[in-house]
């Protein structure tokens, strides 16, 4: 069965900053035992941030990784969405989620600017957890929307792993461990389902 399993809304002020998660919100229980949830939820946003940081402005791409994809579409002013599923979810449904939470967050803001009430996004996460039930069955989703069927648009979508998206030399076993925005715990996890095989996280 089909699965996305987070989403996430980050900013990045500047191309050399680290990108920070506006609001999100993760399904990790229902694909690993709930007691990693913490861990779990830990990794996934670090994966988040690191989509977003090795995106360009105005680009969007998907990036495999084991299970998982990572689709991520970023604007021109560093703002992003990153949308995590399972390997077998369509990926036209996907960047069509990706670019509705972006567009209706956006739409959100000013909406919440030009009446000036509190545009803080951590307010936005009850919709973002309303559009993963919506799109947790991709047949379902694109009858909400109704979008069409566009081909030549996946000519515009880099395709690749999170190995070719890393630089030159780095690998994501070293950049777990040299981090420091991820808990002893959470690497600790890693480490434990990378040797045994047994979840793909990363």
């Amino acid at each position: 069965m089909v699965k996305v399993y987070g989403i996430f809304i980050l900013n990045q002020t500047t191309p050399t900053s680290k990108a920070t998660v506006f609001c999100s919100h993760t399904d990790s229980g229902t694909w690993y035992s709930f007691l990693y949830t913490d861990q779990i939820t830990e990794l996934t946003i670090f994966l988040a941030k690191l989509l977003a940081e090795k995106t360009n402005p105005g680009y969007r791409q998907q990036v495999e990784k084991d299970e998982l994809t990572g689709y991520v579409q970023k604007t021109k002013d560093g703002l992003s969405c990153v949308v995590v599923t399972d390997k077998d979810y369509p990926f036209r449904v996907a960047f069509d989620l990706v670019r509705h939470t972006l567009r209706d967050f956006t739409d959100w803001r000013t909406q919440q600017t030009l009446s000036s009430r509190n545009d803080d996004p951590a307010q936005y996460t009850a919709t973002i957890k309303d559009l993963m039930t919506k799109f947790q069955d991709p047949t379902q989703a694109d009858k909400i929307l109704k979008l069409k069927k566009d081909l030549e648009e996946t000519k515009e979508i880099l395709h690749q792993t999170l190995e070719k998206l890393m630089e030159r030399g780095t690998h994501i076993d070293k950049l777990i461990e040299q981090t420091n925005e991820l808990s002893e715990g959470a690497k600790e996890f890693y480490r434990k389902t990378r040797k045994n095989n047994c979840c793909s996280i990363l």
